[in-house]
């Protein structure tokens, strides 16, 4: 894994700006100059086992652009399996990373506090990359997590991102076999390298018909759009996306900084940012969890959300939480604050308990 942080020194006048958007700034001569407000959320950190929760962390690849960070709580022989979230997080699209102290620090206390996996996908951003990059990323995170309930799958999902087809793969090995190393090693020798297909703690400890997607901000925006994917792509047999948690989510009509990020947009009504009517409706889960700030100038955005959601013909159960005179996601650089406990509280409901009402 790479977690290098390099840090660039920008120097350039008022006048050399082309266009100022609230997270980054254009300058005349092309170059993009993202405003981070606070250094060290940019700055990747190792995976290091909490001491405090007893949690247990690590990295793993899932495709060559596609990084995520997994999350096992204690103890880490459970005697059941346990439902599974994947995590995006927020930062504008443009800001931040999964890999940072801070969002380490969140998801690890999500994990302690609500026994679950968790993964935590790392995925591209704007200005390097388009951000349906970011999109594409998360996708391949929730269906590589989703793959483990379906060896073949799992198998043909690497596969077929590196150009080996989905029938060969098949073909090949029996049911049971995708996860000898022995019979990997064989296909590997005759028709290319797969990588490493399966993840223990997920395989081992993760239970597939239980995944929660869940993010924050731009996080929760995603989240949204995976859902849609989950509809129209679908998700390997044995595994289902049981809710969503979206938390200050980012969304918005004709807006004007993501529509620059997103030059392939489609328009100022993009679904992507102004959720669909008929998407809504097609959300392929069965409980969705949205919580606001009272503080926050997105909190409009979470509110109409939950109002089209259930009007839309959503046969599913929703649950709202409004965190009192609190800005836009506080919780991430002070999660023992009292409402960042309350959301923590709530999360937690709304895994296991399934009793809150709207």
């Amino acid at each position: 894994m790479d977690y290098s942080n390099e840090v660039i020194q920008w120097s350039y006048k008022e006048e050399d700006i082309s266009q100022k958007f609230p997270f980054f700034n254009v300058l005349k001569d092309g170059r993009i100059h993202v405003l981070a407000s606070y250094v060290p959320d940019h700055l990747k950190v190792p995976p290091t086992d909490d001491q405090v929760t007893g949690v247990k962390i690590k990295d793993v690849k899932i495709l060559s652009a596609v990084t995520a960070r997994l999350f096992l709580p204690p103890p880490q022989l459970p005697q059941r399996k346990l439902p599974v979230m994947v995590y995006v997080y927020g930062g504008g699209f443009c800001r931040r990373s999964a890999l940072s102290m801070r969002y380490t620090r969140l998801v690890a206390n999500y994990v302690a506090q609500c026994n679950i996996i968790a993964v935590s996908v790392e995925y591209r951003r704007f200005p390097d990359h388009n951000i349906s990059a970011s999109y594409d990323d998360s996708w391949t995170a929730l269906h590589w997590v989703a793959s483990h309930s379906n060896p073949h799958s799992l198998l043909s999902n690497q596969g077929l991102a590196l150009s080996i087809s989905f029938s060969l793969v098949v073909s090949y090995f029996e049911p049971g076999e995708c996860f000898n190393p022995e019979r990997i090693s064989e296909f590997e020798a005759s028709h290319g390298r797969l990588g490493s297909p399966c993840e223990p703690w997920i395989r081992d400890f993760a239970d597939l018909n239980r995944i929660f997607i869940g993010g924050n901000s731009a996080g929760a925006n995603i989240c949204h759009t995976m859902m849609r994917n989950v509809k129209n792509k679908g998700l390997p047999r044995g595994s289902k996306v049981e809710g969503m948690i979206l938390v200050h989510p980012y969304f918005g009509e004709d807006n004007k900084m993501w529509m620059y990020m997103c030059p392939t947009n489609d328009g100022p009504t993009d679904p992507r940012m102004k959720p669909a009517t008929h998407d809504l409706a097609g959300l392929q889960c069965d409980r969705v969890l949205v919580v606001v700030a009272e503080n926050d100038g997105l909190k409009g955005a979470g509110v109409r959300y939950v109002d089209e959601l259930k009007n839309s013909g959503w046969k599913g159960k929703v649950e709202f939480l409004e965190n009192k005179d609190r800005g836009h996601c506080f919780h991430t650089s002070n999660y023992m604050d009292n409402e960042a406990i309350i959301i923590n509280q709530r999360i937690k409901s709304f895994i296991h308990d399934h009793k809150n009402e709207d």
